[in-house]
């Protein structure tokens, strides 16, 4: 008899994470028949992705379970992370609980591993008391896997660090030391220790999944053969394939000439301060080019997320919508994916996220990268001047600011005028340049990674192997 076996995946509700582990749980089952996945999914107050319904018909091979809410104490003085890291430690008994429940019955398929995002890694321990394997799902790129899996290593270092220059290991070229977070040069900072702490975690994992691929990052091939750290699969893209979207954004796009129409939008925790929105508008409305942008208002209180405006002219120059009626879309929030795969997308503005990324090479729309917080800065400069895949925001590039969501929210520190965001839209948009053919060779590039024998199918099948070699 065959030997059917089962993954447990513990996601954080975060848009960016939660969406491309279901693309990677989707991937293995439709894979491999005798697969199940199991997500053990929570909510939170501070989430940007609330756990699905328990019945999700559309997924078959996996399946959804809600845990318990778990209450946290005053949150006022901790980050994000310090919550998720918090919550999760919280959540262990409630997550034993349910895998002994749900997936330990007897007429269960043998449970295989944990599928841990980063900051559930304190899982690892379960895993361990288990008697399975754990894994690490890393949904940004290489690179910051890399800087994350050395960082124990660099931490006696980094007060000695050079102010100007650090090369990266993983990079080919020496980049600014200010493109890494702040939280990894400072040993005061509220991020290093869980920074440290990920590091250090990670390190115990019986494998690391990333989404990424061989072609985009060569250098991953470093991580993948370094013995000092667990197997590294990069088996990327992963990315959200769902097709909602506004049909009324649809339709006004379905009106504009092919490659014509520049889309803004910043990630779902990014939202720019009312002194930035007037120099965006200003910048959009003198490059002349039409454009959909997808404006959110920031939060009010500490940990909430940007919300659509329910009158965008409240922000607006005066007269910004009557004047761009013809050229330009303000709509709230929207899937990307969707957006950029319409032909009539000829380039993207974007905060850098990874997936964000990873969707705008997919789709063969090149992309100015505005970075705002986590990794996005050591993103861009991978992307921009590494790669040569996008633009900054300015023209020599100088695209690392230094500023984090807060400054952001409230227009702290140095704005970027509507000068050099016209002149940045405008090379964007140059049809006939280096980075749109350097971003429709990659484009072609990930598709073909992840077609029968290509690098990313590869990688799939080995994790798949991996993983019924370990319970056998």
């Amino acid at each position: 008899m065959e030997m059917k076996a089962e993954l447990v995946f513990i996601p954080i509700p975060e848009i960016g994470h939660f969406q491309s582990m279901l693309q990677l749980a989707n991937h293995l089952v439709s894979r491999h028949h005798a697969l199940s996945v199991t997500f053990l999914t929570f909510n939170a107050f501070f989430a940007s992705a609330p756990p699905p319904p328990p019945a999700a018909p559309s997924f078959p091979g996996i399946r959804f379970i809600t845990l318990p809410q778990v209450d946290l104490p005053q949150l006022d003085d901790i980050s994000g992370v310090d919550c998720y890291l918090l919550s999760l430690q919280l959540l262990k008994p409630h997550v034993k609980h349910a895998i002994q429940t749900h997936v330990l019955a007897s007429d269960s398929p043998q449970l295989a591993g944990l599928v841990l995002d980063p900051l559930a890694s304190a899982m690892i321990d379960l895993a361990a008391e288990l008697g399975v394997a754990s894994y690490i799902y890393f949904p940004s790129g290489a690179a910051m896997l890399e800087q994350v899996l050395r960082f124990p290593d660099l931490d006696s270092q980094v007060s000695e660090l050079p102010a100007t220059k650090l090369t990266l290991p993983i990079s080919v070229n020496s980049v600014p030391r200010r493109v890494l977070q702040t939280a990894m040069l400072e040993k005061d900072e509220d991020g290093y220790d869980p920074m440290l702490y990920l590091g250090r975690r990670f390190r115990e994992a019986k494998g690391i999944i990333v989404n990424t691929l061989i072609e985009l990052e060569p250098d991953v091939a470093e991580l993948v053969s370094n013995r000092q750290y667990p197997p590294v699969y990069p088996l990327g893209p992963l990315i959200d394939r769902s097709d909602w979207t506004d049909d009324r954004i649809i339709t006004w796009l379905d009106g504009k000439l092919a490659g014509s129409v520049v889309f803004l939008c910043f990630g779902s925790r990014g939202a720019l301060g009312a002194a930035q929105v007037q120099e965006v508008a200003h910048g959009l409305e003198r490059s002349g080019y039409s454009f959909l942008w997808s404006l959110r208002q920031p939060p009010r209180v500490k940990h909430a997320l940007p919300s659509d405006y329910t009158n965008p002219a409240e922000v607006l120059p005066d007269g910004f919508l009557d004047r761009t009626a013809e050229k330009g879309l303000v709509c709230g929030w929207t899937p990307q994916l969707k957006i950029l795969s319409h032909p009539s997308i000829g380039g993207f503005i974007s905060h850098g996220g990874w997936n964000s990324i990873l969707e705008s090479l997919w789709c063969g729309v090149p992309i100015m990268v505005w970075p705002m917080y986590a990794e996005q800065k050591l993103n861009a400069c991978k992307i921009v001047r590494e790669l040569g895949l996008g633009v900054g925001v300015t023209e020599n590039e100088d695209f690392i600011d230094g500023r984090d969501l807060l400054m952001i929210y409230t227009d702290g520190g140095e704005l970027v005028k509507c000068e050099k965001l016209e002149i940045g839209v405008k090379r964007l948009m140059d049809g006939d340049n280096e980075v749109r053919r350097k971003v429709k060779q990659m484009s072609d590039t990930f598709r073909e990674a992840v077609m029968d024998g290509g690098s990313s199918f590869v990688v799939l099948q080995q994790f798949i192997d991996d993983v019924f070699t370990e319970i056998k």
